[in-house]
């Protein structure tokens, strides 16, 4: 009896032991930690074996993972249906690689950006084209076809059907749509020649505002040949001026209010034969003299090792005029200082004297002519600069910096010092010397040529500079 009793003590005791070593052993756990996405969701299972031998226990604890599928972002696809608008984002916005939130972002759209819709998607998304030719989607809406201002105006590009160009803008497309301008404008647009190029190409003037205005600027732009996107820009500029004269307004004046205190003399293409060389090559020079000076200054490229291009992509980058000379180089103030190139070539060459070239004599005996000229606007390409120093002093400096300011606040355009160099024989180093205020804009963000896909972005960036330059001068 004893011995019985002795070993139930035992047992108790044991049980006991055995439950105090369960309360205090340790509990395996498993944590996770999320990141920026979902991860995987993780579960545990805990289970405990026993195992006595006499007064020795062991407790083991094993743990059971259990793994949920990380979830997917499914896509459904989008029907688009096809379009060809110009429309304008009302608010900063990111366009993506896909008609998803959840897609990368190739750019950041600021708010009244201009853009080309080529379709419209059943999610509610819009297919764009990029100014690097890409396709990228917008929520559609973010999108609307009026381009509204602050001061109550707003246009769209459906009302201005004149001026289009399915790929390059060529001197022959310039020439009807001037025709056709002012044919629809008679009583605010006068349009004239100022001169003829190499090839015996008109240089067209368009007069926007009265002849009798107390004050004037000059527009130019095509003044390299490879430079032919501006051309384009500029005429369409023209056209929306003229097509809100009198409703149209910028700041607390009307279109008509502006160009009839300034009146804007407006040159698109001041180098017609050297646009041409670069859209049609050789085909579009009509002088058979010229078109052989073309292929020798090509050979002496090569040979000097100015180019290692096939003839024809030679000539898709040709700067110069039909003679080989590069007319912003060609003017008197700093002739030959940095000079690159001593002979005839497709650029940077400066001619064999100060205005050599008859595009160039044109331009100077055209301003010369001007006794109310207050300001110069060029356009350029490429790099979405602002060219204006030439060694300016005094309050003529400050007047200049004004100008700049204005023009940077309107493209975002980074303002560009001469850099050690304050002339070098271009038009703008001829203006400026003689107290003409100059903004040389530098359109674009790739190479030369630029694609037509750059336009709207371009046209985005300068759409009021013109306005812009004529109210502050008026």
């Amino acid at each position: 009896m004893k011995v019985f009793v002795k070993v139930l003590e035992f047992a108790f005791l044991t049980l006991i032991c055995l439950a105090l070593l369960f309360i205090s052993s340790p509990q395996k756990t498993v944590e996770t930690v999320s990141a920026t996405m979902p991860t995987q969701t993780l579960t545990t299972a805990t289970s405990t074996v026993l195992t006595t031998t006499a007064m020795d226990t062991t407790v083991t604890t094993t743990t059971t993972v259990k793994t949920t599928p990380k979830p997917t972002t499914t896509t459904v696809p989008v029907n688009f249906t096809a379009c060809d608008d110009i429309m304008f984002t009302t608010a900063s916005v990111s366009a993506r690689m896909g008609a998803y939130s959840h897609t990368s972002v190739m750019e950041k759209l600021d708010e009244a950006t201009a853009v080309k819709r080529t379709g419209i998607g059943d999610n509610g998304w819009s297919r764009i084209v990029l100014r690097s030719g890409k396709a990228a989607y917008v929520p559609t809406k973010y999108l609307s076809e009026n381009r509204k201002f602050p001061n109550g105006f707003s246009y769209k590009f459906d009302d201005m059907q004149v001026v289009n160009c399915v790929s390059d803008y060529t001197y022959s497309r310039m020439v009807i749509d001037l025709n056709e301008l002012t044919e629809k404008y008679p009583d605010k647009l006068t349009v004239s020649t100022i001169g003829q190029s190499v090839d015996g190409r008109e240089i067209y003037c368009a007069l926007l505002g009265k002849s009798d205005a107390k004050n004037c600027i000059v527009v130019q732009g095509g003044m390299h040949g490879r430079e032919h996107l501006n051309p384009y820009v500029i005429m369409k500029q023209l056209e929306y001026y003229l097509t809100y004269y009198d409703s149209g307004k910028y700041g607390n004046k009307t279109f008509k209010e502006i160009f009839e205190s300034t009146a804007v003399y407006i040159i698109p293409m001041t180098n017609p034969d050297g646009i041409t060389i670069s859209q049609l090559g050789l085909s579009g020079i009509k002088n058979e003299d010229v078109k052989k000076n073309i292929k020798s200054i090509y050979e002496s490229d090569k040979k000097l090792k100015y180019t290692t291009d096939s003839f024809n992509e030679y000539l898709r980058k040709w700067k110069a005029n039909a003679n080989g000379v590069d007319l912003n180089r060609n003017y008197k103030k700093g002739f030959g200082i940095n000079a690159k190139r001593n002979t005839f070539s497709a650029r940077d060459y400066r001619g064999s004297e100060p205005f050599s070239e008859p595009e160039t004599k044109a331009l100077v005996e055209f301003l010369s002519g001007l006794s109310h000229l207050k300001a110069t606007l060029s356009y350029h390409s490429m790099g979405s600069v602002i060219y204006w120093e030439c060694d300016q002093s005094g309050a003529y400096r400050k007047q200049c910096l004004e100008y700049v300011d204005l023009i940077e606040s309107m493209t975002g355009y980074r303002p560009v010092g001469a850099g050690g160099i304050p002339y070098i024989g271009s038009f703008a180093d001829h203006v400026i010397s003689q107290g003409i205020p100059n903004v040389t804009l530098e359109t674009g963000v790739y190479d030369t040529p630029l694609s037509k896909d750059e336009f709207l972005s371009i046209w985005s960036e300068t759409e009021n500079c013109i306005v812009a330059t004529a109210k502050h001068f008026g």
